[in-house]
Protein backbone atom coordinates (compact mmCIF):
# COMPACT_ATOMS: atom_id res chain seq x y z
CA UNK A 1 0.00 0.00 0.00
CA UNK A 2 2.89 2.37 0.79
CA UNK A 3 4.42 1.69 -2.62
CA UNK A 4 1.07 2.37 -4.29
CA UNK A 5 0.58 5.67 -2.44
CA UNK A 6 4.15 6.75 -3.23
CA UNK A 7 3.61 5.97 -6.93
CA UNK A 8 0.41 8.07 -7.06
CA UNK A 9 2.12 10.98 -5.28
CA UNK A 10 4.99 10.97 -7.76
CA UNK A 11 2.48 10.90 -10.63
CA UNK A 12 0.56 13.82 -9.10
CA UNK A 13 3.78 15.82 -8.75
CA UNK A 14 4.59 15.20 -12.42
CA UNK A 15 1.12 16.31 -13.57
CA UNK A 16 1.28 19.48 -11.48
CA UNK A 17 4.78 20.33 -12.70
CA UNK A 18 3.69 19.89 -16.29
CA UNK A 19 0.64 22.10 -15.75
CA UNK A 20 2.62 24.91 -14.07
CA UNK A 21 5.60 24.91 -16.43
CA UNK A 22 3.75 24.50 -19.71
CA UNK A 23 4.47 27.35 -22.11
CA UNK A 24 1.68 29.77 -23.00
CA UNK A 25 -0.95 28.70 -25.50
CA UNK A 26 0.47 30.80 -28.31
CA UNK A 27 3.97 29.37 -27.78
CA UNK A 28 2.95 25.74 -27.36
CA UNK A 29 0.45 25.07 -30.09
CA UNK A 30 1.22 25.42 -33.74
CA UNK A 31 -1.97 26.98 -35.11
CA UNK A 32 -2.48 28.79 -38.42
CA UNK A 33 -2.65 32.11 -36.53
CA UNK A 34 1.07 31.81 -35.71
CA UNK A 35 1.90 32.07 -39.42
CA UNK A 36 -0.25 35.14 -40.18
CA UNK A 37 -0.43 37.69 -37.38
CA UNK A 38 -2.00 40.23 -39.75
CA UNK A 39 -5.32 38.40 -39.46
CA UNK A 40 -5.87 40.20 -36.15
CA UNK A 41 -5.37 43.62 -37.77
CA UNK A 42 -8.14 45.62 -39.49
CA UNK A 43 -8.34 45.14 -43.24
CA UNK A 44 -7.13 48.19 -45.15
CA UNK A 45 -9.84 49.60 -47.37
CA UNK A 46 -9.50 49.08 -51.11
CA UNK A 47 -11.73 50.40 -53.87
CA UNK A 48 -12.93 48.90 -57.12
CA UNK A 49 -11.60 50.57 -60.25
CA UNK A 50 -14.12 52.79 -62.05
CA UNK A 51 -16.90 51.70 -59.70
CA UNK A 52 -19.07 54.42 -58.14
CA UNK A 53 -22.37 54.62 -56.38
CA UNK A 54 -24.67 57.55 -55.77
CA UNK A 55 -25.23 58.97 -52.31
CA UNK A 56 -28.96 58.33 -52.73
CA UNK A 57 -31.80 58.59 -55.21
CA UNK A 58 -32.30 62.27 -54.31
CA UNK A 59 -28.81 63.21 -55.49
CA UNK A 60 -27.40 64.35 -58.86
CA UNK A 61 -30.62 65.48 -60.59
CA UNK A 62 -30.55 68.48 -62.94
CA UNK A 63 -32.95 70.72 -64.86
CA UNK A 64 -31.82 72.83 -67.82
CA UNK A 65 -33.21 75.43 -70.21
CA UNK A 66 -31.58 77.12 -73.21
CA UNK A 67 -32.38 79.03 -76.41
CA UNK A 68 -30.65 79.55 -79.74
CA UNK A 69 -31.20 78.82 -83.40
CA UNK A 70 -32.00 75.72 -85.53
CA UNK A 71 -31.37 75.15 -89.24
CA UNK A 72 -33.30 72.70 -91.43
CA UNK A 73 -31.29 70.48 -93.79
CA UNK A 74 -33.48 68.15 -95.84
CA UNK A 75 -34.08 66.45 -99.14
CA UNK A 76 -35.11 68.32 -101.20
CA UNK A 77 -33.26 71.28 -99.74
CA UNK A 78 -34.97 74.11 -101.64
CA UNK A 79 -33.47 77.34 -102.86
CA UNK A 80 -33.18 79.14 -99.52
CA UNK A 81 -29.64 79.68 -98.14
CA UNK A 82 -28.45 78.44 -94.74
CA UNK A 83 -29.06 81.75 -92.99
CA UNK A 84 -32.59 81.94 -94.36
CA UNK A 85 -33.36 78.46 -93.06
CA UNK A 86 -32.20 79.31 -89.52
CA UNK A 87 -35.04 79.90 -87.07
CA UNK A 88 -35.40 80.33 -83.28
CA UNK A 89 -34.95 77.28 -81.02
CA UNK A 90 -35.69 76.48 -77.36
CA UNK A 91 -34.52 73.46 -75.36
CA UNK A 92 -35.67 72.16 -71.96
CA UNK A 93 -34.33 69.03 -70.26
CA UNK A 94 -34.56 67.04 -67.07
CA UNK A 95 -32.18 64.22 -66.07
CA UNK A 96 -29.82 62.62 -63.60
CA UNK A 97 -26.15 61.63 -63.46
CA UNK A 98 -26.11 57.88 -62.78
CA UNK A 99 -22.31 57.72 -62.45
CA UNK A 100 -19.62 60.40 -62.77
CA UNK A 101 -19.37 59.50 -66.48
CA UNK A 102 -22.92 58.62 -67.54
CA UNK A 103 -26.25 60.42 -67.33
CA UNK A 104 -29.73 60.07 -68.80
CA UNK A 105 -32.13 62.89 -69.62
CA UNK A 106 -35.42 63.67 -71.32
CA UNK A 107 -35.22 66.71 -73.59
CA UNK A 108 -37.80 68.81 -75.41
CA UNK A 109 -36.77 71.09 -78.26
CA UNK A 110 -38.51 72.96 -81.03
CA UNK A 111 -40.16 76.17 -82.20
CA UNK A 112 -39.88 77.10 -85.88
CA UNK A 113 -38.22 75.79 -89.04
CA UNK A 114 -38.32 76.65 -92.80
CA UNK A 115 -38.55 73.69 -95.18
CA UNK A 116 -37.91 73.34 -98.95
CA UNK A 117 -41.22 74.98 -99.88
CA UNK A 118 -40.06 78.24 -98.20
CA UNK A 119 -42.90 77.98 -95.64
CA UNK A 120 -42.14 78.46 -91.94
CA UNK A 121 -43.76 75.85 -89.72
CA UNK A 122 -43.74 74.95 -86.06
CA UNK A 123 -42.24 71.70 -84.75
CA UNK A 124 -41.68 69.88 -81.45
CA UNK A 125 -39.28 67.07 -80.61
CA UNK A 126 -39.09 64.80 -77.56
CA UNK A 127 -36.21 62.39 -77.09
CA UNK A 128 -34.49 60.31 -74.41
CA UNK A 129 -30.69 60.74 -74.40
CA UNK A 130 -27.73 58.94 -72.91
CA UNK A 131 -24.84 61.28 -72.07
CA UNK A 132 -21.20 60.31 -71.67
CA UNK A 133 -18.70 62.58 -69.95
CA UNK A 134 -15.09 61.66 -70.90
CA UNK A 135 -13.84 64.13 -68.27
CA UNK A 136 -15.64 62.12 -65.56
CA UNK A 137 -14.15 61.54 -62.16
CA UNK A 138 -11.05 59.37 -62.00
CA UNK A 139 -10.15 59.57 -58.31
CA UNK A 140 -12.44 62.12 -56.69
CA UNK A 141 -16.03 62.23 -55.55
CA UNK A 142 -16.48 65.82 -56.70
CA UNK A 143 -17.79 66.96 -60.06
CA UNK A 144 -15.21 68.62 -62.33
CA UNK A 145 -15.62 72.30 -63.09
CA UNK A 146 -16.00 71.64 -66.83
CA UNK A 147 -18.01 68.85 -68.47
CA UNK A 148 -18.04 68.08 -72.20
CA UNK A 149 -20.58 65.33 -72.79
CA UNK A 150 -21.47 63.79 -76.15
CA UNK A 151 -24.94 62.26 -76.25
CA UNK A 152 -27.14 60.07 -78.40
CA UNK A 153 -30.81 59.25 -78.10
CA UNK A 154 -34.13 58.54 -79.80
CA UNK A 155 -37.66 59.89 -79.75
CA UNK A 156 -40.33 61.55 -81.92
CA UNK A 157 -40.61 64.79 -83.85
CA UNK A 158 -43.88 66.58 -84.76
CA UNK A 159 -44.55 68.84 -87.74
CA UNK A 160 -47.48 71.09 -86.79
CA UNK A 161 -48.34 71.80 -90.45
CA UNK A 162 -48.13 68.22 -91.77
CA UNK A 163 -49.50 66.68 -88.53
CA UNK A 164 -47.10 63.72 -88.60
CA UNK A 165 -45.06 62.15 -85.78
CA UNK A 166 -42.12 60.32 -87.38
CA UNK A 167 -39.48 58.49 -85.35
CA UNK A 168 -36.24 60.48 -84.92
CA UNK A 169 -32.66 60.09 -83.71
CA UNK A 170 -30.95 62.73 -81.56
CA UNK A 171 -27.23 63.35 -81.20
CA UNK A 172 -24.78 66.08 -80.31
CA UNK A 173 -22.46 67.39 -77.61
CA UNK A 174 -23.33 69.34 -74.47
CA UNK A 175 -20.87 71.47 -72.51
CA UNK A 176 -21.33 72.59 -68.90
CA UNK A 177 -19.28 75.14 -66.94
CA UNK A 178 -19.96 74.97 -63.20
CA UNK A 179 -20.50 78.46 -61.74
CA UNK A 180 -21.51 77.40 -58.22
CA UNK A 181 -22.64 74.34 -56.33
CA UNK A 182 -26.12 74.50 -57.90
CA UNK A 183 -25.83 76.52 -61.11
CA UNK A 184 -23.96 75.84 -64.35
CA UNK A 185 -23.68 77.59 -67.71
CA UNK A 186 -24.51 75.26 -70.62
CA UNK A 187 -23.94 75.25 -74.38
CA UNK A 188 -25.21 72.54 -76.69
CA UNK A 189 -24.72 71.70 -80.36
CA UNK A 190 -27.11 68.94 -81.39
CA UNK A 191 -29.19 67.56 -84.17
CA UNK A 192 -32.29 65.53 -84.91
CA UNK A 193 -32.53 63.16 -87.89
CA UNK A 194 -35.85 61.77 -89.10
CA UNK A 195 -37.46 60.44 -92.30
CA UNK A 196 -37.59 62.46 -95.54
CA UNK A 197 -41.35 63.04 -95.46
CA UNK A 198 -41.12 65.11 -92.27
CA UNK A 199 -41.48 68.35 -94.29
CA UNK A 200 -44.05 66.84 -96.66
CA UNK A 201 -41.56 65.97 -99.41
CA UNK A 202 -39.65 62.72 -99.84
CA UNK A 203 -39.80 59.02 -99.03
CA UNK A 204 -41.28 58.05 -95.65
CA UNK A 205 -38.99 54.98 -95.49
CA UNK A 206 -35.64 56.77 -95.83
CA UNK A 207 -33.83 59.03 -93.37
CA UNK A 208 -32.95 62.41 -94.82
CA UNK A 209 -34.45 65.38 -92.94
CA UNK A 210 -32.27 67.01 -90.26
CA UNK A 211 -32.60 69.84 -87.75
CA UNK A 212 -29.26 71.16 -86.47
CA UNK A 213 -29.37 73.54 -83.49
CA UNK A 214 -27.00 75.57 -81.31
CA UNK A 215 -28.21 76.92 -77.95
CA UNK A 216 -26.91 78.57 -74.76
CA UNK A 217 -28.58 78.38 -71.35
CA UNK A 218 -28.30 77.35 -67.71
CA UNK A 219 -28.64 74.19 -65.64
CA UNK A 220 -29.76 73.87 -62.02
CA UNK A 221 -28.84 70.94 -59.77
CA UNK A 222 -31.57 69.42 -57.60
CA UNK A 223 -30.58 67.76 -54.33
CA UNK A 224 -27.06 66.85 -53.30
CA UNK A 225 -24.19 66.24 -55.67
CA UNK A 226 -21.42 63.69 -55.62
CA UNK A 227 -20.61 59.99 -55.60
CA UNK A 228 -18.70 57.58 -53.43
CA UNK A 229 -16.38 54.80 -54.49
CA UNK A 230 -17.41 51.17 -54.15
CA UNK A 231 -15.36 49.20 -51.63
CA UNK A 232 -13.63 46.01 -52.73
CA UNK A 233 -15.00 43.15 -50.62
CA UNK A 234 -12.37 40.61 -51.65
CA UNK A 235 -9.92 41.33 -48.78
CA UNK A 236 -12.75 40.86 -46.27
CA UNK A 237 -13.86 37.59 -47.86
CA UNK A 238 -10.29 36.27 -47.91
CA UNK A 239 -9.74 37.21 -44.27
CA UNK A 240 -13.05 35.63 -43.30
CA UNK A 241 -12.12 32.37 -45.05
CA UNK A 242 -8.75 32.22 -43.24
CA UNK A 243 -10.37 33.00 -39.88
CA UNK A 244 -12.88 30.18 -40.43
CA UNK A 245 -10.01 27.72 -40.94
CA UNK A 246 -8.29 28.95 -37.78
CA UNK A 247 -11.56 28.81 -35.84
CA UNK A 248 -12.12 25.19 -36.79
CA UNK A 249 -8.52 24.30 -35.85
CA UNK A 250 -8.86 26.02 -32.47
CA UNK A 251 -12.20 24.31 -31.83
CA UNK A 252 -10.62 20.91 -32.48
CA UNK A 253 -7.73 21.76 -30.15
CA UNK A 254 -10.14 22.97 -27.44
CA UNK A 255 -12.04 19.68 -27.61
CA UNK A 256 -8.77 17.77 -27.25
CA UNK A 257 -7.68 19.88 -24.25
CA UNK A 258 -11.10 19.52 -22.64
CA UNK A 259 -10.84 15.73 -22.93
CA UNK A 260 -7.32 15.77 -21.42
CA UNK A 261 -8.46 18.05 -18.60
CA UNK A 262 -11.37 15.74 -17.80
CA UNK A 263 -9.02 12.74 -17.58
CA UNK A 264 -6.53 14.66 -15.39
CA UNK A 265 -9.32 15.83 -13.07
CA UNK A 266 -10.53 12.27 -12.64
CA UNK A 267 -6.99 11.11 -11.80
CA UNK A 268 -6.51 13.89 -9.22
CA UNK A 269 -9.87 13.09 -7.63
CA UNK A 270 -8.86 9.43 -7.21
CA UNK A 271 -5.51 10.45 -5.69
CA UNK A 272 -7.28 12.68 -3.15
CA UNK A 273 -9.55 9.77 -2.20
CA UNK A 274 -6.55 7.50 -1.59
CA UNK A 275 -4.80 10.14 0.53
CA UNK A 276 -7.98 10.66 2.55
CA UNK A 277 -8.37 6.91 3.12
CA UNK A 278 -4.75 6.61 4.24
CA UNK A 279 -5.02 9.68 6.47
CA UNK A 280 -2.34 11.53 4.50
CA UNK A 281 -4.47 14.32 2.96
CA UNK A 282 -3.47 16.90 5.60
CA UNK A 283 0.18 16.09 5.11
CA UNK A 284 0.24 16.11 1.31
CA UNK A 285 -2.71 18.41 0.58
CA UNK A 286 -0.38 21.22 -0.51
CA UNK A 287 0.29 19.21 -3.70
CA UNK A 288 -3.16 20.17 -4.92
CA UNK A 289 -2.49 23.91 -4.58
CA UNK A 290 -2.25 25.76 -7.91
CA UNK A 291 1.07 27.30 -6.91
CA UNK A 292 2.85 23.91 -6.64
CA UNK A 293 5.90 23.34 -8.79
CA UNK A 294 8.02 20.21 -8.75
CA UNK A 295 11.12 22.13 -9.78
CA UNK A 296 12.95 24.30 -7.27
CA UNK A 297 10.11 24.71 -4.72
CA UNK A 298 10.40 23.61 -1.10
CA UNK A 299 7.48 22.57 1.07
CA UNK A 300 7.65 25.85 3.05
CA UNK A 301 7.62 27.89 -0.18
CA UNK A 302 4.70 25.88 -1.52
CA UNK A 303 2.67 26.32 1.66
CA UNK A 304 3.26 30.08 1.54
CA UNK A 305 1.74 30.39 -1.93
CA UNK A 306 -1.93 31.19 -2.36
CA UNK A 307 -4.15 28.96 -4.40
CA UNK A 308 -6.87 30.18 -6.70
CA UNK A 309 -6.98 33.47 -8.58
CA UNK A 310 -4.80 36.42 -7.45
CA UNK A 311 -6.54 39.02 -5.35
CA UNK A 312 -6.14 42.79 -5.62
CA UNK A 313 -4.87 44.32 -2.36
CA UNK A 314 -5.44 47.86 -3.75
CA UNK A 315 -1.96 48.88 -2.61
CA UNK A 316 -1.56 51.36 -5.49
CA UNK A 317 -4.91 53.04 -4.78
CA UNK A 318 -4.27 53.20 -1.05
CA UNK A 319 -0.86 54.77 -1.67
CA UNK A 320 -2.36 57.41 -3.96
CA UNK A 321 -5.06 58.28 -1.45
CA UNK A 322 -2.46 58.64 1.30
CA UNK A 323 -0.38 61.02 -0.83
CA UNK A 324 -3.44 63.11 -1.69
CA UNK A 325 -4.37 63.41 1.99
CA UNK A 326 -0.81 64.43 2.85
CA UNK A 327 -0.87 67.07 0.08
CA UNK A 328 -4.11 68.59 1.38
CA UNK A 329 -6.26 67.58 -1.57
CA UNK A 330 -8.81 65.79 0.60
CA UNK A 331 -10.25 68.45 2.93
CA UNK A 332 -12.15 67.89 6.13
CA UNK A 333 -14.25 71.06 6.00
CA UNK A 334 -17.56 71.59 4.25
CA UNK A 335 -16.30 74.07 1.66
CA UNK A 336 -18.30 73.59 -1.50
CA UNK A 337 -16.37 72.51 -4.57
CA UNK A 338 -18.49 74.76 -6.80
CA UNK A 339 -17.41 77.87 -4.86
CA UNK A 340 -13.76 76.80 -5.15
CA UNK A 341 -14.12 76.46 -8.90
CA UNK A 342 -15.90 79.84 -9.15
CA UNK A 343 -13.01 81.46 -7.27
CA UNK A 344 -10.50 79.85 -9.58
CA UNK A 345 -12.43 81.21 -12.56
CA UNK A 346 -12.36 84.74 -11.11
CA UNK A 347 -8.75 85.22 -10.14
CA UNK A 348 -7.16 82.38 -12.14
CA UNK A 349 -5.12 81.42 -9.06
CA UNK A 350 -3.99 77.85 -8.82
CA UNK A 351 -3.20 76.01 -5.60
CA UNK A 352 -0.45 73.50 -6.31
CA UNK A 353 0.15 70.83 -3.67
CA UNK A 354 3.51 70.87 -1.96
CA UNK A 355 5.91 67.93 -2.52
CA UNK A 356 4.97 64.98 -0.33
CA UNK A 357 7.37 63.77 2.36
CA UNK A 358 7.39 60.02 2.70
CA UNK A 359 9.54 57.72 4.75
CA UNK A 360 12.18 55.87 2.76
CA UNK A 361 12.60 52.18 3.56
CA UNK A 362 15.49 50.20 2.06
CA UNK A 363 15.24 46.67 0.70
CA UNK A 364 16.38 45.13 4.00
CA UNK A 365 13.50 46.73 5.91
CA UNK A 366 15.70 49.28 7.73
CA UNK A 367 14.31 52.77 8.20
CA UNK A 368 16.23 55.46 6.39
CA UNK A 369 16.12 59.19 5.80
CA UNK A 370 13.12 61.06 4.44
CA UNK A 371 12.95 61.68 0.69
CA UNK A 372 10.91 64.15 -1.36
CA UNK A 373 8.72 62.58 -4.02
CA UNK A 374 5.84 63.83 -6.08
CA UNK A 375 7.65 66.76 -7.77
CA UNK A 376 6.99 65.35 -11.24
CA UNK A 377 3.31 64.75 -10.42
CA UNK A 378 2.98 68.30 -9.06
CA UNK A 379 4.47 69.82 -12.22
CA UNK A 380 2.14 67.82 -14.45
CA UNK A 381 -0.85 68.76 -12.28
CA UNK A 382 0.16 72.43 -12.37
CA UNK A 383 0.46 72.48 -16.16
CA UNK A 384 -2.90 70.73 -16.53
CA UNK A 385 -4.68 73.17 -14.19
CA UNK A 386 -3.08 76.15 -15.95
CA UNK A 387 -4.17 74.89 -19.37
CA UNK A 388 -7.72 74.28 -18.13
CA UNK A 389 -7.90 77.75 -16.55
CA UNK A 390 -6.89 79.35 -19.86
CA UNK A 391 -9.44 77.28 -21.78
CA UNK A 392 -6.68 75.60 -23.83
CA UNK A 393 -7.62 72.07 -22.80
CA UNK A 394 -10.93 70.48 -21.76
CA UNK A 395 -11.83 69.01 -18.40
CA UNK A 396 -11.28 65.32 -19.06
CA UNK A 397 -11.64 63.55 -22.40
CA UNK A 398 -14.35 64.57 -24.90
CA UNK A 399 -17.62 62.62 -25.22
CA UNK A 400 -18.53 61.48 -28.75
CA UNK A 401 -21.99 61.05 -30.31
CA UNK A 402 -22.09 59.09 -33.58
CA UNK A 403 -24.52 59.69 -36.46
CA UNK A 404 -25.95 57.76 -39.40
CA UNK A 405 -24.61 58.31 -42.91
CA UNK A 406 -25.75 61.58 -44.45
CA UNK A 407 -28.06 62.52 -41.53
CA UNK A 408 -28.13 64.25 -38.16
CA UNK A 409 -29.72 61.16 -36.56
CA UNK A 410 -27.81 59.19 -33.91
CA UNK A 411 -26.84 55.63 -34.72
CA UNK A 412 -28.11 54.69 -31.26
CA UNK A 413 -30.58 57.01 -29.45
CA UNK A 414 -29.40 55.63 -26.11
CA UNK A 415 -26.31 57.85 -26.49
CA UNK A 416 -28.53 60.74 -25.36
CA UNK A 417 -28.28 59.43 -21.78
CA UNK A 418 -24.89 61.21 -21.64
CA UNK A 419 -26.59 64.57 -22.28
CA UNK A 420 -28.31 64.55 -18.87
CA UNK A 421 -25.10 64.07 -16.88
CA UNK A 422 -23.07 66.51 -19.00
CA UNK A 423 -25.75 69.21 -18.68
CA UNK A 424 -26.03 68.67 -14.90
CA UNK A 425 -22.25 68.92 -14.45
CA UNK A 426 -22.03 72.09 -16.57
CA UNK A 427 -24.92 73.80 -14.75
CA UNK A 428 -23.76 72.86 -11.23
CA UNK A 429 -20.19 74.10 -11.74
CA UNK A 430 -20.66 76.86 -14.32
CA UNK A 431 -18.74 75.09 -17.08
CA UNK A 432 -18.77 75.99 -20.77
CA UNK A 433 -19.61 73.24 -23.26
CA UNK A 434 -17.91 73.18 -26.66
CA UNK A 435 -19.79 71.12 -29.28
CA UNK A 436 -17.79 70.13 -32.38
CA UNK A 437 -19.59 68.58 -35.37
CA UNK A 438 -17.83 66.52 -38.04
CA UNK A 439 -18.60 64.45 -41.14
CA UNK A 440 -16.84 61.67 -43.02
CA UNK A 441 -14.57 63.06 -45.75
CA UNK A 442 -14.75 59.74 -47.63
CA UNK A 443 -18.36 60.44 -48.65
CA UNK A 444 -20.18 63.54 -49.83
CA UNK A 445 -18.92 66.82 -51.20
CA UNK A 446 -17.19 69.56 -49.24
CA UNK A 447 -20.34 71.68 -49.14
CA UNK A 448 -22.49 68.75 -48.01
CA UNK A 449 -20.04 67.77 -45.26
CA UNK A 450 -19.78 71.38 -44.03
CA UNK A 451 -23.56 71.68 -43.72
CA UNK A 452 -23.85 68.18 -42.23
CA UNK A 453 -21.22 68.79 -39.53
CA UNK A 454 -22.94 72.04 -38.58
CA UNK A 455 -26.37 70.38 -38.30
CA UNK A 456 -24.91 67.60 -36.13
CA UNK A 457 -23.40 70.15 -33.75
CA UNK A 458 -26.75 72.00 -33.62
CA UNK A 459 -28.54 68.71 -32.87
CA UNK A 460 -26.45 68.10 -29.73
CA UNK A 461 -26.61 71.78 -28.72
CA UNK A 462 -30.43 71.72 -28.94
CA UNK A 463 -30.58 68.75 -26.54
CA UNK A 464 -28.22 70.50 -24.11
CA UNK A 465 -30.38 73.64 -24.18
CA UNK A 466 -33.45 71.50 -23.53
CA UNK A 467 -31.72 70.27 -20.36
CA UNK A 468 -31.18 73.85 -19.12
CA UNK A 469 -27.73 74.77 -20.45
CA UNK A 470 -27.65 78.51 -21.23
CA UNK A 471 -26.85 79.64 -24.77
CA UNK A 472 -23.91 81.79 -23.60
CA UNK A 473 -22.35 78.64 -22.13
CA UNK A 474 -22.35 76.86 -25.50
CA UNK A 475 -19.68 77.06 -28.21
CA UNK A 476 -20.51 75.48 -31.58
CA UNK A 477 -17.87 74.46 -34.11
CA UNK A 478 -18.10 72.46 -37.35
CA UNK A 479 -15.09 70.75 -38.91
CA UNK A 480 -16.72 69.66 -42.15
CA UNK A 481 -15.43 66.43 -43.68
CA UNK A 482 -12.56 64.81 -41.75
CA UNK A 483 -10.57 61.60 -42.07
CA UNK A 484 -9.07 61.60 -38.56
CA UNK A 485 -10.46 58.34 -37.20
CA UNK A 486 -10.72 54.76 -38.43
CA UNK A 487 -13.09 53.31 -39.39
CA UNK A 488 -14.65 56.00 -41.58
CA UNK A 489 -17.92 55.75 -39.64
CA UNK A 490 -16.12 57.14 -36.57
CA UNK A 491 -15.71 60.51 -38.32
CA UNK A 492 -19.51 61.00 -38.45
CA UNK A 493 -19.82 62.47 -34.96
CA UNK A 494 -20.29 65.40 -32.65
CA UNK A 495 -17.96 65.71 -29.67
CA UNK A 496 -18.50 67.55 -26.40
CA UNK A 497 -15.69 69.22 -24.43
CA UNK A 498 -16.16 70.73 -20.95
CA UNK A 499 -14.20 73.97 -20.54
CA UNK A 500 -13.49 76.15 -17.50
CA UNK A 501 -14.26 79.54 -19.05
Amino acid sequence: MKKTVATFLIGLAGVSASANHSPAYGDKFNTPARHDDTLCEPVSERWLDNAWESLGWKHNWFVGASCGGAMFIGSPLGCEDDFGRTKPLIRDNFGRWITPKFATRVQYEGWRFKAADMVTSGYQSWHLDIMWNPLGIASSVKFPRLDISPYIGAGFVHNSRQHNFPFAFSYGVSGRLRLSHDWSLTMELGGTTTFKDFDGYGDSRELGDHLIGLSVGASWNIGGRGFRRVADSRPYREQSAKLCVISRALADRNRQLASDHKADSATIAELKKILAIEGLLDRYGYLFNRGFSAVGDTVSTINSKKSGFPKNDYSGLNSLMARLRAAGIERGDDKDLASELEGAKTDRSLIIPEPVLVEKVDTCGQEGTDSIVGDVDSDIWARYLAAMAKGDTPLGPPVFFFFRLGTAQLTDPSQLVNIDEIARLAIDYGLTIKVIGAADAATGTEAINTALSHSRAEFIAAHLQAKGVATDHLILESKGGIATYSTNESNRHSSIQLLIQ
